[in-house]
């Protein structure tokens, strides 16, 4: 059915309406439009809105209640110098949930702190899961190291058996647990169980009296023979 001219230069016939622009105050009902559409000021409300090519906003969007349904992906292409993306939480809710299903699988809290598998994070890092594990991989050796927490307890192990556990302060070593179970303080290359190189009239080790501070005994390193 074409539309019929009213008044004045508002709505037009079919004839020469790739011509003519609608222009209304009121609500104009249609099932279907073609053509460009354009509101230099004010609100443009649509009840439903299908794009079957690209959409192109130039402005800002802003979005009060948005949920996005049976969605392939959400890709973000950014070529700029600004943030690729920004998530501001202004309230006490989180600032970021993922879900498996209905699982709630990782969570970024407004404090900033990260949970995994737990919807409440007590910490900076929380992981709880079933003898959770954090894995190394150096892409140069394709060897892994692993922190696994079971049952209470941590353990560190590695796919090379040769490989060591090294403590530093700054850029120095200071102790090492070697993957066939010697300790070394002060050394890269423990000869015994336990190998402590010192400096010469140094504290090697040693015990206080935790009531008066004394030491209740010292093993000093000799700088003399024996």
């Amino acid at each position: 059915m074409a539309f019929t001219k009213v008044v004045g230069a508002g709505i037009h016939t079919l004839s020469n309406i790739t011509s003519h622009n609608i222009n209304s105050s009121g609500i104009i009902t249609a099932t279907k439009f073609v053509g460009p559409m354009e509101n230099g000021s004010g609100i443009s409300t649509f009840y439903d809105l299908r794009v079957t090519n690209n959409l192109t906003v130039d402005g800002t969007t802003t979005t009060l209640d948005t949920k996005l349904v049976e969605v392939d992906k959400i890709e973000v292409e950014a070529d700029s110098t600004n943030v690729a993306i920004a998530v501001t939480q202004t309230g006490s809710g989180d600032l970021i949930r993922l879900y498996d299903g209905a699982s709630q699988v990782v969570t970024v809290d407004d404090e900033g702190k990260v949970g995994i598998g737990t919807q409440v994070p007590t910490q900076a890092l929380h992981i709880y899961k079933s003898n959770p594990v954090i894995r190394f991989t150096d892409t140069d050796s394709s060897t892994s190291a692993n922190i696994n927490a079971t049952n209470g307890n941590l353990y560190f192990d590695t796919t090379n058996s040769n490989r060591d556990v090294i403590f530093r302060g700054g850029s120095t070593e200071v102790a090492r647990i070697t993957g066939d179970g010697k300790v070394g303080i002060g050394t890269n290359d423990p000869a015994d169980k336990l190998s402590i190189h010192s400096a010469p009239n140094s504290l090697v080790l040693g015990a206080k009296d935790t009531t008066r501070g004394n030491h209740i005994f010292q093993l000093l390193a000799d700088d003399s023979a024996g």
